[in-house]
């Protein structure tokens, strides 16, 4: 190596070259093509920076590019699944075949002549688990179809088997607590298959006894 390019080379980067000095060895270059193979930078990759030969280095405007950030990973695709109902909302829909309790219809109950197969004592019990479970009084009249308040607390007032029969309250509630059963998806209990049993298609009697007559309330 001789010449212009040995003395740009021996320079050093950074060096300022004369226009003269450049001219030399721009000429020089061109007459022995040769010399070039010295300076020329390794065949790059793709992608890969080489950075310019020394003498023209620090005066090289190019910069080196800037590594590109990672793209960041890709979320995994996932199937939407449908949420499964809580076992409270299980309980309260039953076994899913009626939307509300007011979708349950019973066999009899377009003329109210759905057979009651709960003795008046078993309603009563009912009707205090039901308030008691946090509902109102006020929802159960609701549900009873609108039932006075009157005739709620003289039905409760009664005792004993038949005490109440022929007070419309102990068949509304009835027919309201058979559908809530029904909506619940709850079998029917001892009780209640051995009323079926015994009483047969008519249920219990839904005029009160008093001293051997029958009495309407």
């Amino acid at each position: 190596m001789s010449g212009p390019l040995k003395r740009a080379l021996e320079a050093g980067p950074g060096a300022p070259l004369s226009p003269k000095s450049a001219n030399n060895l721009v000429a020089h270059l061109l007459a022995n093509p040769d010399e070039l193979d010295k300076i020329r930078p390794k065949k790059a990759k793709v992608g890969e920076w080489v950075s310019p030969p020394a003498p023209f280095a620090a005066s090289s405007s190019v910069a080196a590019p800037k590594a590109d950030a990672p793209a960041p990973p890709k979320a995994k695709a996932t199937k939407a699944t449908k949420a499964k109902p809580t076992k409270k909302q299980a309980a309260a829909s039953g076994d899913g075949k009626y939307a509300s309790v007011h979708d349950v219809k019973l066999e009899g109950e377009d003329d109210e002549s759905v057979p009651i197969y709960d003795d008046c004592t078993a309603i009563r019990r009912k009707i205090t688990a039901f308030v008691g479970a946090g509902n109102t009084t006020a929802h159960l009249l609701r549900e009873m179809g609108g039932i006075n308040s009157n005739a709620l607390a003289r039905f409760k007032k009664e005792s004993g088997a038949n005490g109440g029969a022929a007070n419309q309250v102990y068949y509304h509630a009835y027919v309201y607590f058979e559908k809530l059963r029904i909506f619940e998806g709850k079998p029917k209990n001892k009780a209640r298959l051995e009323a079926e049993a015994t009483l047969g298609p008519q249920g219990y009697e839904r005029e009160q006894r008093r001293g051997g007559w029958y009495m309407a309330v």
